[in-house]
């Protein structure tokens, strides 16, 4: 990835993609530009693109212009590629954007990676691993008019760069959890010429900011104001500020930010005025003057890093000149010169796009499930694991290439592990083994990884309880069933209030999976290795389980009171008369794979409405041969499929009706060789609920 030298930020997404389901949408942008991979990326190839998504997928509804389409279709590539999922190529002289290696791979459900020993301690899905590979690959350039400077050979050029997500690993390591404020901007403000030692600088003097003896701003300027000025405009401001008049058209076309609109810097210049005039003659009237204007959103975006740039008392109270400075007498605004007000000035400016585009590049950071993004924090999962990785491995922040080694494809190449990235010898392996046996008490990898699974589950578990409790689970099942099309009001309600990077399918899956957990009393601790879903750092749902595989599998300890397996919970929001079309097949054919092994599993089909003909199908099946899909020489007796609405479930969850009493039910009044009628579910259903109905 290339940034300029001056201002621009780190950013892995585009502001104009606005969707935030990556997981979701990235897929099928992929599955539509492969058909463009022999076709030089134009405009019209670009604007055909586009239109293809619009007719071909459900991503976007937009009433535009078809002169802005090769515009979006640029948008669409530009999202998923400085990730690598898209790679360019010259062929036959012609520019092609295709996707790359990487991304053909992910998105081809049949492909499964190979994962390093490394990699299989954490036990990632396709997804994560795909993601986390590509972050700790990535390397952040200048563009080539700023990245060339010649080696000590003279005969080639060398390339420097920095690893923003390995700094925010680092930093995370180090302070574990941060505020999300302070963490974007010290890994959005990164630069390439950063050595080593600056880096870990940076993070040795965060800790003054983490123990509250400095501010974050003050931090900011100190560290990283340099990188965002341009020096040959300091002693122009210092002159242009020491004039008793000053010039709008000075500021306007020499040192205001590049990009912001004339009448951005028209407010800005006016709070420059105000201040000069307060520095020069301290009176109240020119302090309601710079009162009126620092409560401007321009002026708290120029001047003050999104906030107010001075302390006023409140609005009822009238405040002296002298209270007023005694408030501000440790701001720099007071008494600075030209050169640093530009100063203050273009780091604050700088520092107003990190929250926008910080939101953007964490979307990619949680898709790793490695790092934890809350409201207002953010912090690492098993912390443990990555404090002895940095202690036992020596792992850069950054770094420097040769044109040659730049020009690889080895950022698109699917073929690198964690162990291949990181450059981890077998020493390296086996002295992180031996540091991680000992803080987890066992002498084995297999039971390493197994604690480290039995502590995700603690934390998920923990997560469940915290944020989605019992009643709040049923209102979020609440607004599923009332949900009918995406963008309506319920839908909206479903994306503030749970996750808005995963559409309403994939969140109702993840609910169906918390739902079951409290019809268990808490019993199903495990339920997270349980979803065959893809969660991120935060432990929300980013994609639903592909077609491969049964949403939620939910495995039992056999027992007398309860001698079954498991149960597969399938999740369906599709109306009646796509059920039996949509729904059925796979539904039949994940129960039957898992019943051939000699296991005893029951289906659990959860939707919104349900189709009574697709029920009675399902009972049927208990008498009937059904072969595995996997290998047709197996076969099973019959399987057992039962069906609830999403009403009834949360019915069950007010009654404190538990998943185990469900199940027995539903088995008790399996009707064999006889006629079935379609009353025969809410017969079955009435037995839970007088049987089992606790106040």
């Amino acid at each position: 990835m290339d940034i300029s030298k001056n201002g621009q930020l780190i950013n892995l997404g585009d502001k104009s993609f606005t969707r935030k389901d990556y997981l979701e949408s990235f897929p099928e942008l992929l599955r539509i530009l492969d058909k463009y991979k022999n076709i030089e990326w134009n405009s019209d190839t670009q604007a055909s693109y586009y239109q293809d998504v619009l007719n071909e997928t459900n991503l976007f509804n937009r009433n535009e212009p078809s002169s802005k389409f090769a515009q979006r279709g640029r948008t669409m590539a530009n999202a998923i590629s400085k990730i690598g999922l898209v790679e360019t190529k010259m062929i036959n002289g012609k520019k092609v954007k295709l996707p790359s290696e990487v991304g053909n791979n992910w998105v081809d459900n049949n492909y499964l990676p190979y994962q390093d020993e490394f990699e299989q301690l954490f036990n990632f899905n396709k997804d994560n691993l795909v993601f986390w590979r590509q972050l700790i690959k990535l390397r952040v350039f200048y563009k080539p008019e700023v990245k060339k400077t010649l080696n000590k050979n003279g005969d080639n050029f060398t390339f420097r760069y920095v690893k923003p997500f390995i700094f925010g690993l680092k930093l995370l390591k180090k302070f574990n959890k941060i505020n999300k404020h302070d963490f974007c901007g010290m890994v959005l403000a990164l630069r390439p010429d950063m050595t080593e030692d600056r880096l870990n600088s940076i993070i040795d003097n965060y800790s003054k900011v983490y123990s509250k003896s400095l501010d974050f701003n003050s931090f900011f300027m100190k560290e990283y104001s340099n990188y965002f000025i341009d020096t040959k405009n300091l002693s122009l401001a210092s002159r242009w500020f020491d004039q008793s008049e000053l010039d709008f058209n000075v500021f306007n076309n020499q040192l205001g930010y590049k990009g912001a609109p004339p009448k951005t810097k028209k407010k800005e210049f006016e709070f420059i005025e105000a201040l000069k005039k307060f520095q020069t003659n301290k009176n109240e009237q020119s302090l309601e003057q710079l009162k009126g204007l620092s409560k401007k959103d321009q002026s708290k975006k120029a001047f003050g890093f999104g906030k107010e740039p001075f302390k006023f008392s409140n609005a009822h109270k009238r405040q002296s000149v002298d209270e007023f400075l005694k408030a501000n007498d440790k701001s720099p605004l007071l008494t600075a010169d030209g050169a640093t007000l530009y100063k203050i000035y273009m780091v604050s400016k700088t520092f107003n796009n990190m929250s926008e585009y910080g939101d953007l590049t964490l979307r990619y950071f949680n898709l790793s499930g490695i790092v934890n993004i809350e409201a207002s924090t953010i912090s690492l999962n098993i912390l443990v694991f990555f404090k002895e990785l940095f202690n036992v491995c020596n792992i850069s922040m950054s770094g420097e290439i040769s044109d040659k080694e730049k020009n690889n494809k080895a950022f698109c190449s699917n073929s690198q592990t964690t162990e291949d990235i990181f450059e981890l010898s077998k020493k390296d392996i086996k002295s992180l083994k031996a540091n991680l046996f000992s803080k987890y008490k066992v002498n084995k990898i297999s039971d390493l990884r197994e604690q480290i699974e039995i502590e995700k589950d603690m934390a998920f578990v923990k997560f469940i309880n915290n944020k989605f409790n019992k009643d709040k689970t049923i209102k979020i099942l609440q607004h599923i069933r009332d949900r009918n099309r995406p963008g309506d009001k319920a839908d909206k309600w479903l994306q503030s209030n749970v996750t808005n990077q995963a559409t309403t399918p994939t969140i109702y899956e993840f609910m169906l999976g918390i739902a079951w957990y409290h019809l268990s009393k808490g019993k199903l601790i495990r339920i997270r290795r349980d979803y065959n879903l893809t969660l991120g750092g935060n432990m929300l749902p980013l994609r639903h389980a592909n077609g491969g595989e049964g949403d939620i599998e939910v495995k039992y300890k056999r027992s007398k009171n309860f001698p079954y397996d498991g149960v597969l919970l399938e999740a369906t929001l599709m109306d009646k008369s796509t059920q039996k079309r949509g729904e059925m097949e796979p539904v039949i054919r994940h129960t039957v794979n898992l019943n051939t092994d000699n296991q005893k599993w029951y289906g659990m089909f959860v939707g919104n409405v349900l189709d009574e003909n697709v029920v009675n199908i399902f009972h049927l099946l208990s008498n009937v041969q059904l072969h595995d899909s996997r290998n047709k020489d197996k076969s099973v007796n019959g399987v057992n499929i039962f069906a609830l609405t999403i009403d009834e479930l949360i019915e069950f969850l007010k009654k404190n009706i538990t998943d185990q009493e469900i199940i027995n039910t539903f088995c008790r009044n399996i009707i064999y060789n006889k006629p079935i009628n379609s009353d025969w579910r809410k017969e079955v259903i009435k037995e839970i609920e007088q049987d089992y109905h606790i106040e």
